[in-house]
């Protein structure tokens, strides 16, 4: 039969706040300072962890809180996401949902004003192994501080009202009529073509 002091260490150790002391991110296990004690390795809690899985492991001194069954700790899962001294809060506006990154890096959408931004502290890679259709119904303004290359295996169509190149004169395609033989224009390219 368990003691009264047994019974009061277990009632204790049901839930109890720690803070992540060592990561063994192979095995998906922490270790939790929690006052005096250290414990083995524990799981820690994720959003999911079957057909779809999520990785996000812990950071060394965050804090973390730790439900144990029947007072064992031992047994205990890591359930992190409090903020702490050592890690505060990134962000306290109520309309925005914020991600930092140690690099830098920040994704906010704010649902109040419907604006995503997204902030890329490095570079991006983006594989698509089907097709891509993009409706936007404002503007699209891009801005590339070097080179832009695009590389297509097929045609390449573009249709509009307009185009524009480094604000020049009009292009003489083979749809024009030379001012001096009467005729359309004969020597033009085979590969890029262009409306009047």
């Amino acid at each position: 039969m368990n003691t009264l002091s047994e019974c009061l260490r277990q009632l204790s150790n049901l839930v109890r706040f720690g803070v992540v002391a060592h990561i063994d991110h192979a095995s998906a296990r922490v270790r939790i300072q929690s006052g005096e004690n250290l414990t083995d390795w524990l799981p820690w809690l994720t959003l999911r962890a079957a057909n779809v899985a999520t990785w996000n492991p812990p950071t060394l001194g965050e804090q973390v809180l730790l439900l144990s069954p029947q007072g064992e700790l031992n047994q205990a899962v890591a359930i992190t996401g409090l903020y702490s001294e050592q890690f505060p809060p990134p962000n306290n506006q109520a309309d925005e949902i914020h991600t930092q990154y140690p690099d830098g890096t920040s994704t906010t959408y704010n649902h109040a004003e419907k604006q995503l931004t997204v902030v890329l502290a490095g570079n991006a890679s983006l594989t698509i192994e089907g097709d891509v259709t993009a409706q936007i119904n404002g503007n699209l303004t891009a801005t590339v501080g070097g080179k832009a290359e695009i590389t297509t295996s097929d045609t390449t169509q573009i249709t509009a009202s307009a185009i524009h190149l480094n604000a020049g004169a009009g292009v003489v395609t083979g749809n024009h009529i030379c001012p001096y033989t009467g005729a359309p224009h004969a020597h033009v390219s085979s590969t890029v073509t262009a409306g009047e």
